[in-house]
């Protein structure tokens, strides 16, 4: 755009291919092992799902002087659209439609260099995890604990350094850097019930 300002666009193409499967196992008896026998006999549960998918990335960045520069990106979700089938022996088959959110990303940055020797540079990225809570995560469990399962979206920064040796030759340069990636996984809060279905979610989230 200009001396001080760049502004890049562009296109990421995402593809799912989605085909799981869970079954129910009984116990060969109570408190024992599992019985892998029973494998597909009690129920089980199906997800598939598959496209291909285009969202766009923008980017720009700032020259505000030699020394300091200022950057921002914004990086779109793809979505995908999955079916999932429930069978359990003695109820109605239940098949409904879900939705697979890719998390976006927001993130802005800067880069400090006093001199010809030194670099350093920050970014901080918004990712959005807790898009994969929608219609993703909900599905998979029942719609009354539904609300307390979720997925938080994450903070992350990065941060490094550079230094190099311009009074050589070839100019070798050394780096060093950190990343801060919080942890996204999916939570369940418990309502302290006790029952078999809370005792259940606590150990599988």
């Amino acid at each position: 755009v200009s001396s001080h300002l760049s502004i890049g666009e562009g296109l990421s193409f995402y593809h799912l291919s989605l085909r799981s499967r869970f079954a129910a196992l009984a116990f060969l008896s109570d408190n024992g092992p599992v019985d892998m026998n029973t494998a597909g006999q009690g129920s089980h549960t199906t997800q598939d799902g598959s496209g291909t998918q285009v969202a766009f990335d923008i980017g720009a960045l700032v020259t505000v002087n030699r020394t300091f520069r200022v950057g921002a990106v914004f990086r779109q979700s793809a979505t995908f659209r999955f079916s999932e089938v429930n069978v359990v022996p003695g109820d109605p088959t239940l098949s409904r439609t879900g939705t697979f959110h890719t998390p976006g990303v927001m993130g802005v940055g800067v880069a400090y260099q006093p001199n010809g020797e030194w670099s350093f540079g920050v970014d901080y990225d918004r990712v959005q995890y807790a898009h994969l809570t929608d219609t993703f995560i909900t599905i998979q469990v029942d719609p009354s604990v539904a609300d307390r399962v979720s997925v938080a979206s994450g903070n992350e920064w990065h941060m490094g350094a550079e230094y190099t040796f311009a009074a050589t030759d070839r100019k070798p340069s050394l780096r060093v850097g950190a990343w801060w990636d919080p942890d996204h996984a999916v939570r369940y809060t418990s309502d302290r019930s006790g029952s078999d279905a809370d005792t259940r979610l606590q150990a599988v989230f």
